[in-house]
């Protein structure tokens, strides 16, 4: 009886491990296939009516917008954290770049019917880009040694945009026949 309790255990993380593998790649390849099929023709008006929530707030060139987000979110929440946590500096500028993209992608496709989706979309992902670019930030700041201090190391610097000047007045030497007067 012992031997047949701990066969469950096996059984269920083998399921559990394939529907792992199964979901990223399953449910945006549902979603699509769902999609196309329903685009074409009268002949599948009902599964139009059933897929509505699919696609209902886009435009009707972009009926597969919705998969364009499922695979967003998948990138986002699941394949980055593959890599390991050592290359944690690397993941976050790839989902800064991967997030950059898709806000760009949103920008010049437009795929909401409703401009307030539309306007709701490009807010959230450029909360999520300054999310990324200020965590970037905030892991440069953490990793300098740890003498050097950085509100010195700042003032030190001259203001960006600003040269230092190379004119005739800041370049004066000892003689007088070098320097212009």
């Amino acid at each position: 009886m012992l031997g047949g309790q701990r066969d469950v255990p096996r059984q269920a993380v083998g399921l559990a491990a394939g529907l792992v593998v199964l979901w990223p790649i399953g449910v945006p390849c549902l979603f699509g296939a769902l999609l196309i099929v329903s685009s074409h023709g009268q002949r599948h008006e009902a599964l139009g009516r059933a897929t509505r929530f699919l696609h209902a707030e886009y435009r009707d060139g972009c009926r597969l917008w919705e998969v364009a987000q499922a695979l967003r979110k998948l990138v986002l929440t699941g394949f980055l954290l593959l890599l390991p946590q050592e290359m944690s500096t690397i993941r976050l500028f790839l989902a800064l770049l991967f997030s950059v993209s898709f806000l760009v992608l949103v920008q010049t496709s437009r795929p909401f019917v409703d401009a307030s989706s539309q306007f709701a979309t490009v807010a959230s992902q450029t909360i999520l880009c300054f999310t990324r670019v200020l965590a970037l930030l905030f892991k440069s700041v953490k990793s300098l040694p740890a003498g050097v201090d950085l509100q010195r190391a700042l003032a030190s610097r001259p203001p960006s945009g600003s040269r230092r000047r190379s004119s005739a007045s800041t370049l004066r030497c000892s003689c007088s026949r070098c320097c212009l007067s």
